[in-house]
């Protein structure tokens, strides 16, 4: 099961509304996108920081046992670790 967060972030190939609106539906109906797109999870292992998954891994078995809080959507590998790179500086920012 996806959870979508309030405050969903997004990067690239899903900052167009049309995609990511296209994506999240297919996410809320338990479907996922044919679009390489990834996500960005909060953590299920609390040593992590972040997760980053393929939604197109989320159809497994083992992914769909686990309820995954999604916080970003992208539109590449790359810009999923970029982004990740961002959200720990700015969380380490916060801690200082």
């Amino acid at each position: 099961m996806i959870i979508i967060g309030e405050t969903l972030i997004t990067e690239g190939l899903m900052k167009s509304d049309m995609i990511r609106e296209k994506v999240i539906a297919s996410l809320k109906k338990g479907k996922f996108s044919p679009i390489g797109a990834f996500g960005i999870f909060e953590p299920q292992n609390p040593d992590n920081l972040y997760e980053i998954i393929a939604l197109n891994e989320l159809r497994k078995t083992p992914y769909r046992r686990s309820i995954y809080r999604l916080i970003a959507l992208t539109g590449s590998k790359s810009e999923a670790i970029m982004l990740v790179a961002r959200l720990w500086i700015k969380k380490e920012g916060q801690k200082e």
